[in-house]
């Protein structure tokens, strides 16, 4: 039952993978922060990968291609917000 549940959450994602706005539901769901759980984003910087590497060099839609430097540049910033958060906590408990 548990293999099952399993498989189908993969297919889905390879699915993902090969939708024209797979990327799209994935870095919308990242930004969002609407999934805390490691392996949910895992999978979503996945498919987001995938596209990077095998959609986005043929892609001709200059749409497209701003909002996935957009999508970059979005969650690097929320990434090195992120650390700068923890680091002015972790300093006020041991400083």
């Amino acid at each position: 039952m548990l293999f099952d549940f399993i498989e189908q959450v993969l297919e889905y994602f390879e699915q993902l993978k090969t939708s024209d706005s797979g990327w799209e539901q994935c870095a919308s769901a990242l930004l969002s922060g609407q999934y805390e759980e490691e392996h949910i984003r895992f999978f979503c910087y996945q498919v987001i990968e995938h596209f990077i590497t095998k959609r986005y060099p043929l892609c001709q839609d200059s749409t497209t291609r701003q909002n996935v430097r957009n999508f970059v540049i979005n969650i690097m910033q929320s990434t090195v917000s992120n650390l700068l958060i923890s680091y002015n906590l972790w300093c006020e408990a041991y400083i």
